[in-house]
């Protein structure tokens, strides 16, 4: 076993409209020790992009200086293949669960090359995750930065680097944040070590259902409990999700189920699309590392900090096993299943690949560049000529004919004017927006009307070709 540690920059927070602009990774053996140096390089953006101002005013990487240096996006993928894409690594991150992997899925998907390893199930090690565990049920050995108002550790990279003095001088850049993280997981390494090691345990979902599947409440930490005072809460299982495979519906046992048990499978449905920050409810899957620990594991200190009152939780417990609650949020999640609609290319990414056109994407991928021209794949789904054509465009548009040509116009003539806002609208609302926020910072100021300039230059014809 080896891992990868890895971060990336991005032109956004969206992983399907933004772009990765820059990487930065490190292989580590099994005990975290240095395997090579930490690799970084840029990632060039393709002329339909509209880069968030604000997300360049805190990574500091305007468009010119990664379209000067980087790597496209295809040779981005070919050196991952070469390099970091390698049989028993685990590739680890500072909450890349929730980011870093959502931009890699991406990346793959529109360059035909899925999946994307680190997304796949038991190979995501998220030191976010376990520095969160940390602080609520083994802080000690570890310094922590308590949030004035609330009063909870501040789980922040850089909030936990500088308490702990791990250098990290260039923030914001993935090598420096790579490292920090790598010297995190080091730290919890040293100072918790059982910690640690179960916290790695969860990557087989043979263990994680060892946990969940007892008679007992389970320890159970997501980001969505903060709105009741912790991360961490006992939970139990309620039942199986009606449409995803290997994933459960728990509760969380701080909660009483008055407000709940007398409600019908529609009316639950509906409480539970609201998304309420206060929901008992929530969905773990057990191959995708779900932050969950026996019982056992609570002491009295834990306990009290994180305020679980057993008399409390076994009183919940036992109410909540007296209803037919198990049938009627089965019923209430499978109607969100039902009515919830996606984006077209949310839903496109999820449908299952047929083997002809799993065979002409092969194709794709064994073609030299020069080869794409003249390529004649045939495809089942008409989306996947949509996305070859995009594809090309967008890594190669040298192979590109004059319709073609014009035909990338058109696309990129609809990405900056086409909606209400269009995204030039929304560009321009940012920009503007962030010239204000840092008015008094030149070198910002600078960046930004970087940034604006290459707008400017990108700027497709006010008229539709």
């Amino acid at each position: 076993m080896e891992f990868y540690f890895y971060d990336v920059e991005t032109t956004g927070m969206n992983p399907i409209k933004d772009r990765i602009i820059q990487f930065g990774g490190q292989r580590l053996d099994a005990n975290l020790k240095p395997k090579g140096e930490v690799e970084e390089f840029y990632v060039k953006l393709s002329d339909d992009v509209l880069p968030n101002a604000s997300a360049l005013a805190v990574n500091q990487i305007t468009p010119q200086m990664a379209n000067l240096e980087g790597l496209t996006e295809y040779q981005f993928i070919r050196w991952l293949n070469a390099n970091v894409y390698t049989k028993g690594t685990i590739y680890g991150g500072y909450n890349i669960d929730d980011f870093d992997n959502q931009f890699m899925h991406w990346l793959h998907w529109r360059n035909f090359s899925l999946p994307a390893p680190m997304t796949q199930s038991a190979k995501s090690f998220d030191i976010y995750k376990l520095a969160r565990l940390a602080a609520d049920l083994r802080p000690e050995g570890i310094n922590w930065q308590k949030d004035d108002k609330t009063q909870r550790p501040k789980l922040s990279l850089e909030s936990i680097t500088q308490v702990n003095k791990i250098k990290n001088d260039n923030r914001h850049t993935s090598a420096s944040d790579t490292l920090a993280t790598v010297a995190l997981a080091r730290l919890i390494k040293t100072k918790q070590v059982k910690l640690f090691d179960h916290f790695l345990k969860l990557l087989e979902a043979k263990f994680v259902k060892s946990i969940v599947s007892s008679d007992q409440p389970f320890l159970y930490s997501a980001y969505t409990n903060l709105a009741l005072g912790s991360s961490t809460t006992l939970a139990t299982v309620v039942c199986e999700h009606p449409t995803e495979v290997d994933c459960l519906i728990v509760y969380d046992l701080r909660q009483s189920v008055e407000k709940y048990k007398n409600l019908n499978d529609y009316d639950l449905s509906l409480v539970l699309s609201a998304r309420d920050k206060n929901s008992a409810f929530s969905v773990i899957n057990i191959n995708q590392v779900p932050v969950v620990a026996p019982i056992s594991v609570l002491d009295q200190d834990s306990a009290q900090r994180l305020k679980l009152e057993k008399n409390k939780i076994l009183k919940n417990l036992s109410n909540l096993r007296q209803t037919d609650l198990a049938n009627t949020v089965s019923k209430a999640y499978l109607r969100l299943s039902q009515k919830q609609r996606q984006p077209v290319e949310v839903e496109f990414a999820n449908t299952k690949i047929s083997k002809p056109d799993l065979s002409s994407i092969e194709k794709l991928k064994q073609a030299k560049p020069s080869d794409l021209a003249n390529l004649d794949l045939e495809f089942e789904d008409g989306r996947f000529k949509h996305l070859l054509f995009l594809y090309r465009a967008r890594n190669f548009p040298k192979t590109l004919g004059t319709d073609q040509i014009m035909a990338w116009e058109k696309y990129r003539h609809q990405a900056f004017f086409k909606g209400k806002p269009s995204g030039l609208d929304i560009f321009n609302r940012e920009l503007r927006k962030s010239l204000q926020i840092y008015r008094d910072d030149a070198q910002k100021i600078n960046l930004l009307e970087e940034l604006q300039l290459y707008i400017e230059s990108i700027m497709p014809s006010s008229s539709e070709q």
